[in-house]
């Protein structure tokens, strides 16, 4: 089990490491430094979903990369993924209410954010309220 823990505070480091450049997690994961950001963000989620299938935001954050290729169907599929495997992460829920919007399903992207509003009210950035 502590090997499992492990492997997915890799998963979470390597997801949401804010200070890398694109170069340095680039080399982590063996691309060329002139990879596109799209090979980037693809190599990043896989490399996560490798670590831990299950690991919420990385289905989310797959998400978020297929809506600006705009692959409809496989970003919902990525959504869906996520809001199952983390149903109390308010960023999960934030994501995927943007996505419907961008599906133009107004109802039920406030219902998403509503329930990312009520899992963190006191959030810095709640611009959902």
């Amino acid at each position: 089990e502590t090997e499992d823990l492990g492997l997915k505070a890799r998963a979470n480091a390597l997801y949401w490491e804010s200070d890398d450049s694109v170069n340095d997690i680039a080399d982590r994961l063996d691309l060329a430094p002139e990879s596109t950001y799209d090979e980037l963000a693809h190599a990043t989620v896989a490399h996560a979903l490798d670590l831990d299938p299950e690991l919420g935001p990385a289905h989310a954050v797959q998400g978020m990369v297929l809506t600006g290729e705009h692959d409809w169907d496989a970003a919902r599929a990525a959504f869906e993924r996520a809001v199952e495997l983390a149903p109390g992460d308010e960023y999960v829920r934030r994501w995927y209410a943007n996505f419907l919007l961008f599906d133009g399903q107004c109802e039920e992207a406030q219902r998403q954010a509503r329930i990312g509003v009520a899992q963190s009210p006191l959030a810095m950035d709640n611009s959902a309220r």
